[in-house]
């Protein structure tokens, strides 16, 4: 009896403690679970939010500059003239101001991207293409070449024409458009820009004059529109974000990449949609406005008002993000 009794109590005992043991084990995996969400969860789409209220008819592809005295200034094209228009909050901006920088003739200036290399040395980039008749083929070629010229400035205000910046039938099938203007750590800048009509490239140069373009191309795919935004960290570490559109038709949207190193480029989440199926976005212009606090100017045209890359109206809106673009 005394050996039965014994074993009876040696297998109850080992029944318990293998139920203890399995409890045990749920109970980590349980929370566990319940604290580190999965990679789905842990995601952080930027929620853009659109602001009702249309800054200017009629345009679109702007390049707005925090200047030094903390002024907004925001470089356009409108009616024939490449013009600036300040703010002191980037929501309600000046009239128009013309910056010296008009079309030559049977041309089309537009897409300008300004940046103060210096104190008296201002550069811009703009594009010019031919004024075409209406219904004329519009797609890349000698017919249609759209170059990047260059102009210099004492006050980023009154601009000189300085030539051609890049030059489109060398390396960019005859399609160079939508610049944008990046100064590097050191003493470098590099310019983004649309390529061959769908592709976003890049061109480096030492004194905003002089450009070599870079090999290949930061994104393809029918991306366009670029906006990059560069954040040097201590000890030098580069984290980049680039806004850029999508050659889409209506409906397109705007997507967010990302880089360690401004030449490759990961392709990330949508951050914006037009208002409607049948409307259209384009030429993303992001700002800090204040700490962690970001603007995004863009075109939009409404449905029904025809197709984009057409004759419809793109007028100008804005939206905006709170928190770190760079997480």
């Amino acid at each position: 009896m005394n050996h039965r009794r014994l074993w009876i109590i040696i297998i109850v005992l080992a029944i318990v403690i293998f139920l203890a043991i399995g409890l045990a084990l749920w109970l980590m995996k349980f929370q566990s679970n319940e604290t580190a969400p999965s990679p789905a969860i842990s995601q952080k789409i930027e929620a853009w939010v659109k602001n009702s209220t249309k800054l200017f008819e009629n345009v679109t592809s702007t390049d707005t500059l925090k200047i030094d005295d903390g002024t907004f200034r925001m470089y356009f094209q409108k009616d024939g003239k490449i013009v600036y228009a300040d703010s002191k909050d980037a929501a309600t901006f000046s009239d128009p101001a013309s910056t010296g920088i008009d079309e030559n003739p049977g041309k089309f200036n537009s897409n300008p991207t300004v940046l103060k290399i210096k104190e008296n040395d201002w550069i811009m980039i703009y594009e010019e293409q031919p004024q075409l008749p209406p219904g004329a083929e519009k797609g890349p070629g000698p017919g249609t070449q759209r170059n990047l010229l260059l102009a210099t400035s004492e006050d980023g205000k009154t601009f000189t024409k300085a030539g051609i910046a890049i030059d489109s039938s060398k390396e960019d099938q005859y399609f160079a458009s939508v610049p944008k203007l990046i100064k590097l750590p050191g003493s470098k800048i590099r310019m983004y820009y649309v390529s061959e009509g769908d592709k976003i490239a890049s061109a480096i140069s030492d004194d905003g004059k002089t450009w070599t373009r870079e090999k290949g191309f930061r994104l393809e795919d029918s991306a366009v529109d670029p906006d990059p935004i560069l954040k040097v960290c201590c000890g030098g570490t580069q984290n980049w974000v680039m806004y850029f559109a999508t050659l889409e038709g209506n409906n397109n949207k705007f997507y967010k990449a990302t880089s360690k190193d401004g030449i490759n480029w990961q392709r990330g989440e949508i951050v914006l949609r037009p208002n409607s199926e049948k409307g259209a976005i384009v030429d993303p212009d992001v700002v800090e406005i204040a700490a962690n606090k970001w603007r995004m100017f863009f075109g939009e045209m409404a449905e029904g008002e025809g197709q984009m890359g057409g004759s419809a109206q793109i007028d100008l809106y804005y939206a905006d993000f709170e928190g770190d673009i760079f997480e």
